[in-house]
């Protein structure tokens, strides 16, 4: 007999195992009958150290009102009787053995002679064990402190014990009842080594005769057993996937399913015999023609394979979506004698795919609805503040020039409270007037704004240091550069950005000369520009809040300006389809760095009066002070 090398490995494992689980049994029932062995011995020795510490507790109280007048006092009868007693106690086993002791400080003095050592007065040892020393008489100790039971412990000569420990109620005494461990385990290890050497010979003996016996039946039954495994395994696999096969013989008309394609079709293949005729009964009404059509196309078409999404309905009502796929095989003159394939159960994917539809048809909607809402907000919101702080110029300045009147013809003939207040009126009404030309400038910024056209920094900024000159020289800062690139960008909003950008570095200077530096960098398809000061810093807990309209880190009193200029630079920035930021430390200066589009190669350059250079214009304010970033 020859089995296939995977067999013999496979009976080989077999007789491993079962080998294995007859050692696994041989050696629990070991463990059992050791273990009820180690009970028995345990409970005797309870037994016995009971006895004993009861036994002397008796004849402790009994001296203790007889033997008042024995030399040393009743306590010293009562050790010379347990002692006379003790000669007389052989032990049990080979080493098993009774041990009184009490203790003297810090040390365990035994009172009974040893069976080991056969001394009349043992050499005491030590209550408690030196770091790193192996403990000596555990179970002693353990009497020694109050505690009864049994343990697995090393005795006063450092060898594993089974030991039952009791206190003795008077005189402060232990007693204990002991056997070594290996005289306990001895017979077990010896009948287990017997045992499992007859083990080891039956099972060879019996897997040769297994291998030369039922090899032919074995192989057999491999061969078979694999093939159910086979197929169960694919059941499974298919009926995980949804996904099952059938056949189709065409001459015969006689059509095989597996038991997957019976699942999806509701059916049950003890009652139901499959055919051509009865697998179109089960199409949609709809979708029937196309699959016939489908069908007569492939067997008509080698090149054309049968490939079709349909639905079904089951014999319940409900309905499944499947996916079909088939190929004909054909002779030699071409004739068509089967097609197989295989049915997929698609539903739920449908369903999903339905349903991710429905919700991305919903989100759209919902994002469309909310970006007209939102444009619309920003539309009316600019046109409000446009209108806003147009139409309150026209009072104001009504109002400023009065109060500049009053000022002037009243100056020094009232009282000192009279040229405060008025001092006051004048400086609210041109703090009004600087905040509404700032908030005009900032909703200007996207309406008011010019096409984005190819401009060079370098002139954008000279154009920012002309009509920043008396700032700079007032503040005695100095500005420096690198080369700066030509941008996409609106020029006379570049040139508010450096305004505030720059100014506010001169403005909020430490106690050295401000320093002001304006560099650029390419990044990709953008520019990044940074304009570098040496002044008092920003706090990094405030570097969001400096970008946001009207907020401000000091008072008017310490730094004037409105609030607005550094939301203006972002605002600016945003619509150049940039971004802006700043890196500072309090006290180290501030870096202000913000992005542009490169120019477009090949663009028309803005004409010479795209920069005014008499002036910022009407939308370009002079540096409107702001708070650092």
């Amino acid at each position: 007999m020859t089995l296939l090398s995977d067999d013999r490995k496979r009976v080989g494992l077999l007789v491993l195992i079962m080998g294995t689980m007859a050692l696994i049994v041989v050696g629990v029932s070991f463990w059992i009958l050791y273990e009820t062995h180690l009970g028995e011995v345990a409970g005797h020795l309870v037994e016995t150290a009971q006895s004993r510490a009861r036994f002397i507790e008796a004849v402790a109280r009994f001296d203790a009102q007889h033997h008042l007048d024995y030399p040393g006092g009743p306590m010293a009868a009562t050790l010379f009787q347990v002692r006379d007693a003790h000669g007389h106690f052989r032990g049990f086993g080979a080493s098993g053995e009774f041990t009184m002791a009490r203790r003297e400080g810090d040390r365990i003095v035994y009172l009974l002679r040893h069976r080991h050592d056969h001394v009349d007065q043992p050499a005491p040892i030590a209550f408690r064990s030196s770091p790193g020393e192996q403990p000596l008489g555990e179970p002693m100790r353990l009497a020694l402190s109050n505690r009864s039971g049994t343990m697995v412990g090393r005795d006063y000569r450092g060898v594993l014990v089974l030991a039952a420990h009791e206190p003795v109620a008077v005189g402060g005494m232990g007693v204990v009842a002991k056997i070594d461990m290996a005289e306990i385990r001895r017979p077990f290890i010896r009948s287990g080594l017997w045992l499992l050497g007859i083990a080891a010979l039956v099972i060879g003996a019996g897997a040769t005769l297994f291998f030369r016996i039922s090899g032919p039946l074995i192989q057999r039954l491999v061969e078979t057993e694999d093939l159910r495994d086979s197929r169960a395994s694919l059941a499974r696999a298919q009926e995980i996937a949804h996904l099952g096969n059938w056949d189709w013989i065409i001459p015969a008309d006689t059509l095989w399913w597996s038991d997957e394609v019976y699942r999806i079709f509701g059916l049950s293949g003890g009652g139901y015999s499959p055919s051509y005729a009865g697998f179109l009964a089960a199409v949609h009404e709809d979708d029937r023609q196309k699959v016939i059509d489908a069908v007569q196309t492939s067997l008509a078409d080698p090149t054309i394979p049968y490939r079709i999404e349909h639905r079904v309905v089951r014999p319940d009502g409900g309905e499944r979506v499947v996916e079909e796929q088939g190929e004909v095989i054909r002779d030699s003159s071409g004739q068509s004698l089967r097609m197989i394939g295989t049915v997929h159960d698609i539903t739920e994917r449908k369903r999903g795919e339905e349903a991710l539809r429905r919700l991305n048809e919903t989100l759209e909607a919902q994002v469309t609805e909310r970006t007209q809402d939102l444009e619309r907000s920003n539309r009316e919101l600019e046109q409000f503040a446009y209108v806003a702080s147009h139409d309150l110029q026209e009072p104001l300045r009504l109002i400023s020039g009065y109060v500049q009147l009053l000022a002037r013809r009243y100056q020094g003939q009232l009282d000192d409270k009279a040229d405060r207040f008025i001092a006051y009126t004048v400086d609210g009404a041109s703090h009004m007037q600087a905040l509404i030309d700032s908030l005009l400038a900032y909703s200007r910024v996207k309406s008011r704004g010019g096409s984005l056209k190819p401009v060079d920094c370098e002139v954008a900024l000279d154009r920012t240091l002309e009509l920043s000159r008396d700032l700079i020289s007032r503040g005695m800062a100095l500005v420096t550069r690198d080369p700066l690139p030509r941008v996409m960008g609106d020029a006379i909003q570049l040139i508010q950005l450096f305004q505030n950008l720059i100014g506010n570095a001169i403005k909020f200077h430490g106690p050295e000369q401000p320093r002001v530096h304006v560099s650029a960098r390419r990044e990709g398809a953008d520019w990044l520009l940074s304009v570098t000061d040496n002044g008092i810093g920003i706090d990094p807990r405030y570097h969001d809040k400096i970008f946001l309209i009207f907020q401000r880190l000091h008072g008017r009193q310490e730094y004037s300006g409105t609030g607005i200029g550094l939301a203006l630079c972002k605002r600016i920035v945003e619509r150049h389809r940039g971004r802006i930021w700043v890196v500072s430390q309090p006290g180290v200066g501030a870096r202000f760095c913000f992005t542009l589009p490169a120019a477009i190669d090949g663009a028309i350059p803005p004409a010479d009066d795209d920069i005014d250079s008499s002036g910022p214009g009407p939308d370009v304010r002079p540096f409107d002070s702001e708070e650092p970033a």
